[in-house]
């Protein structure tokens, strides 16, 4: 019988760390952090803003991409949705990256 022990990708034994956490230098965790922030927040703001232009008759306009893209006729308020939730989901990642540099 073999014995167990522990296997990382692709059958290759770990040494150490795994190979895919690099180092990061602590200038680089915080601008990741900003970034992923400023896309949240512009997913966030483009999904509701979607949502309000739907909802109200077309005030929001001027400031909601979703509208603007013909291939999305008759599905604004589903792709207004996913904004939502991808804006969500990168805040989500922002915190950890936060957390991690």
């Amino acid at each position: 019988m073999t014995s167990a022990r522990p296997v990382g990708y692709f059958g290759r034994l770990r040494r150490g760390r795994s190979p895919i956490r690099r180092p990061v230098r602590a200038g680089q965790s915080a601008a990741m952090k900003n970034f992923l922030g400023f896309v949240s927040f512009v997913l966030l703001a483009q999904g509701a803003g979607g949502i309000l232009h739907e909802v109200t008759g077309g005030r929001f306009k001027l400031w909601t991409v979703v509208q603007r893209i013909g291939f999305l006729d008759g599905y604004e308020v589903y792709a207004c949705v996913l904004l939502l939730v991808l804006g969500v989901a990168v805040g989500a990642a922002s915190d950890a990256v936060g957390r991690r540099g």
